[in-house]
């Protein structure tokens, strides 16, 4: 799965502006999230694998700083402790994360994507929890 990061200033309406670009474009979002550093601000977002090169195309064409990124998607059970041990597994393989978002809640487990400065090393390490990645 491919994340479309797109930074932003942090001000009134920038998510309405960003997802109204998407929406009058057809684009369907799968996840989004925020994170804002004083004045300025990142919105991560997933599309369709086949809506995300158009995604990216529509959010440039409208003056957004956007860019994209591979991101692994995980399972693990929803328990206390089941996040730090996939922590732990990169931080003890030396695999720095990046970018960690919690998509999903539902049914016992939850779901992760991710990006990580070694994106096949981490692959491999995590192959037993991986619901989906982009060229796999």
């Amino acid at each position: 799965m491919k994340q479309i990061t797109v930074n932003v200033e942090n001000e009134v309406g920038v998510i309405a502006g960003v997802t109204s670009v998407l929406s009058k474009n057809g684009i369907n979002i799968l996840s989004l999230s925020t994170e804002v550093m004083e004045d300025s601000g990142v919105i991560f977002i997933t599309t369709e694998d086949e809506d995300h090169d158009k995604a990216l195309w529509w959010l440039a064409d409208a003056g957004y700083k956007a860019m994209t990124d591979e991101t692994l998607v995980i399972t693990m059970p929803d328990e206390p402790g089941a996040l730090a041990k996939v922590a732990e597994r990169f931080r003890d393989h030396d695999i720095n994360i990046q970018s960690l978002h919690i998509i999903n809640r539902a049914h016992g487990h939850t779901t992760v994507s991710l990006s990580t400065d070694n994106q096949d090393k981490a692959r491999k390490l995590v192959k037993d929890q991986l619901v989906t990645t982009s060229n796999r």
